[in-house]
């Protein structure tokens, strides 16, 4: 039910008048608008049409359906933007069912050719999350009038293998189902299956993102994790995108995707830390800080807790700041806006 806060009462209390806005009945009783359809209103933009129940009377009735019409279209499309659609693993179920496989077919291709490209999947699916949210806005290209996102001085390193895989999933995913899936949904069904490629866990991906609107390098920066950062620094920056300290060290694990065997996956790195191993500064801080000690030697000895673990953190990161409805689209190339 959608309460806004109530006026005074007015004056006399002890009128009430049915009629019909749409076709579900409502009632106006005092400063309050009652629909069956559960929805409650009591607000200034409604004074006319409380005015109006209020006065009694056919011509009175009249001027609060009119009234009342508009007021509540004026709501509800003022509201639109608040009910967000959630995401859903069955999102393409009806009008792209073989979406996840065309997507899988081409990543087999892509990475049985060019072995480092799990790697860089992964790694420009967490720079375009952290950036913007999930939303594709690392695959546009710069423009004369736009330095995008991928320009960063920090995404100058994201590999063109990484890249090329999402591009190469949507030309086969254009062709079967044009104008329908985002390049973001398409950026997180490739990562996860470029993960289990390389023998990490394989998980479901929820679908409905759409595409963003904005991708300018001039955001990007204070937005991503740097090899010097500490514990503390590193565990505010994931809050901050709605991510825990776990999900921090679970995460962090994606470093050594394409630098360990397929059997160990991601969990070498948690092995390697107490050697003094880590592949980058933030790494081996993981092990020394006390405050992350703890879940390191757990990932270390128990790859199935870390694959659960990172099966659940991927799902939170692909959620982070995603736009749905009419807060991005569905583009045609993913390095392009429409």
């Amino acid at each position: 039910m959608l309460r806004i806060a109530a006026l005074p009462p007015l004056q006399p209390t002890n009128l009430h008048y049915k009629f019909s806005l749409f076709p579900f009945p409502c009632s106006c009783s005092s400063a309050m608008l009652s629909c069956s359809n559960g929805f409650q209103f009591s607000q200034p933009v409604f004074f006319l049409l409380l005015k109006s129940c209020l006065k009694g009377g056919r011509k009175g009735m009249m001027m609060g359906r009119i009234v009342g019409i508009l007021h509540l279209i004026l709501l509800l499309l003022i509201s639109l933007p608040l009910v967000r659609a959630q995401l859903s693993v069955d999102y393409y179920k009806q009008n792209c069912p073989q979406v996840e496989n065309i997507i899988r077919a081409e990543m087999i291709r892509k990475q049985s050719v060019n072995p480092t490209t799990a790697a860089g999947t992964l790694r420009i699916f967490f720079h375009d999350c952290f950036v913007e949210g999930c939303d594709a806005s690392v695959l546009i290209r710069s423009t004369p009038k736009n330095k995008a996102e991928k320009d960063a001085d920090i995404n100058l390193s994201l590999p063109g293998d990484g890249f090329d895989a999402v591009v190469r999933a949507k030309t086969a995913v254009e062709a079967r189902c044009p104008g329908i899936v985002s390049c973001a949904d398409i950026m997180s069904i490739a990562t996860r299956d470029l993960i289990s490629l390389v023998g990490g866990p394989y998980y479901p991906v929820k679908k409905g993102r759409k595409d963003g609107w904005i991708s300018q390098a001039s955001r990007v920066a204070g937005n991503l994790p740097l090899p010097t950062m500490n514990v503390d620094v590193l565990t505010a920056l994931f809050q901050s995108k709605g991510l825990t300290q776990a999900d921090m060290i679970t995460l962090s694990g994606g470093h050594t995707i394409g630098f360990s065997h397929c059997k160990e996956f991601m969990h070498r790195i948690y092995r390697n830390l107490p050697q003094g191993l880590g592949l980058l500064a933030s790494d081996q801080i993981l092990y020394s800080d006390p405050q992350s000690r703890g879940l390191v030697q757990l990932y270390a000895s128990n790859q199935t807790a870390f694959f659960n673990a990172f099966a659940a953190a991927m799902n939170k990161l692909g959620a982070v700041g995603v736009k749905t409805g009419s807060e991005g689209e569905i583009r045609r190339r993913c390095d392009a806006f429409n």
